[in-house]
């Protein structure tokens, strides 16, 4: 409610509803908690922007994954986002013979 994306019309989308931790027997935590309140439409949360509890360590550590997106409404960019489309002549094709489609 007071995500500001959220506010201007955005779509909580949530891409991991699940977060796997390494963390001592007796400090499991029974929840992580986001803080989306400056969130705007477009913005993606990583799971880097979480303040983890002591000695909670993601078992994912090879990359930033993403735990939520604020969408535009409908799943389209925002207005800044947008893009116009390739004029025709401007578009690569690729030609594919047929032995080679499988």
């Amino acid at each position: 409610e007071a995500s500001a994306g959220l506010k201007a019309g955005g779509v909580l989308n949530v891409v991991r509803h699940v977060v796997e931790v390494e963390v001592p027997a007796d400090s499991i935590p029974e929840n992580l908690t986001v803080d989306i309140t400056d969130a705007q439409i477009g913005d993606v949360v990583n799971i880097s922007a979480v303040d983890l509890p002591k000695g909670v360590v993601p078992t994912i550590q090879d990359r930033d994954f993403t735990l939520l997106t604020i969408q535009a409404p409908g799943g389209g960019a925002s207005e800044e986002e947008e893009t116009e489309a390739p004029a025709a002549d401007e578009v690569e094709s690729i030609n594919v013979k047929e032995d080679d489609a499988e």
